[in-house]
């Protein structure tokens, strides 16, 4: 069943099921400084454990990570589903056409000296937002996901 079908048939539920990701650069106010705000050598992540598992719905583009065996293994191990995501459709993360555009509206201007100063900056604006702006951004998909299939699957904006 599509994104669309399985939405019209179960509603604003399923879209709490969604789970997506994606990354964006930050890069310094420098000209000759351009970092990523996650470096390899930086600690991992704390997982939460537990909170997603059970009826995940995993939304990502069709990168190679995203689609080699090895990780679709992973995904099939979690009983994770994942929905299809129709090709060079890239703006149909929430986090490319919703989040980041905020993000860097937020960014824009500011002088960010080093790496702590990006991910305390970075950190303090995505714990800021309200659940509604996280909800707002999902809602979106649905009509984006809409448009996108209306016109084969094209870019839809940004």
């Amino acid at each position: 069943m599509t994104f669309l079908e399985r939405y019209h048939n179960v509603g604003d539920d399923f879209l709490s099921q969604v789970v997506t990701g994606d990354e964006t650069w930050v890069a310094y106010e420098s000209k000759q400084q351009s970092m990523e705000w996650r470096h390899s050598d930086s600690p991992k992540q704390n997982k939460r454990r537990g909170k997603l598992s059970k009826g995940i719905v995993l939304l990502h583009d069709n990168a190679r990570p995203h689609v080699a065996n090895r990780t679709k293994d992973l995904i099939t191990s979690f009983k994770w589903e994942t929905l299809d995501h129709p090709p060079y459709s890239p703006d149909l993360a929430p986090s490319d056409y919703h989040l980041f555009l905020h993000l860097k509206k937020h960014l824009g201007g500011q002088r960010l000296q080093d790496d702590d100063e990006v991910k305390t900056v970075v950190m303090q604006w995505l714990t800021s937002q309200a659940a509604d702006f996280y909800e707002e951004g999902i809602q979106k998909l649905v009509q984006r996901y809409d448009k996108c299939l209306n016109i084969g699957g094209n870019y839809v904006e940004k």
